[in-house]
């Protein structure tokens, strides 16, 4: 960029708070405006896992639903999902399949139960980005999805929603805590 780059207010479509400049083209005679987007990491823990010694099968929901907020400036804006990392404090988790939500749902499988959503709820879905990467770090494993672009727009709100589900079977007794997987969602902010 030039080094006559200024900032201006932000109007029209535009969210207040915006990071937005000019950039001088050509001597005063010819300006563009230059949107630049924040990037941002947004943690969630877990709730809900199974603790006691039953297994989970191919297609199981996983613990419940992730409410991620602070995805978007304002409520019906949103970004760009830019990666995804499941961590998981359990030595014999596999990957998981992790489905974002532009507003609230109600997972009807319950943890540990077939994956279902309401027709309603699905409309609500924004992407199911497979997490298939599963490493192993002897005391815990992470699974991820790196190098996405999904956009996206939070729907009353500036909060996303996810839910896990399992493509593989996880042995019996996965968990210690109903709390020790972290999703963590990075993006760009819109």
């Amino acid at each position: 960029m030039a080094d006559n780059l200024t900032v201006v207010a932000a109007t029209g479509t535009i969210p207040i708070g915006s990071p937005i400049a000019t950039e001088d083209i050509g001597g005063n005679h010819h300006q563009r405006i230059i949107a630049y987007r924040d990037s941002v990491r947004v943690a969630t823990t877990s709730g809900g896992l199974t603790t006691t010694a039953t297994a989970y099968t191919a297609g199981d929901q996983v613990g419940t639903l992730f409410t991620i907020a602070g995805m978007a400036r304002t409520s019906g804006f949103g970004g760009y999902i830019t990666s995804v990392v499941v961590k998981s404090a359990a030595t014999t988790t596999g990957p998981f399949n992790v489905v974002f939500f532009d507003s609230s749902v109600t997972l009807s499988g319950g943890d540990n139960g077939a994956w279902a959503i309401s027709d309603a709820d699905l409309l609500k879905m924004v992407q199911l980005v497979p997490c298939s990467a599963n490493y192993n770090f002897t005391n815990n494993r992470f699974a991820q999805s790196g190098a996405v672009w999904i956009p996206y727009v939070c729907s009353g709100g500036t909060s996303l929603y996810a839910g896990l589900i399992t493509p593989t079977a996880i042995a019996a007794t996965p968990f210690a805590n109903a709390t020790d997987i972290q999703l963590d969602v990075y993006a760009e902010l819109g």
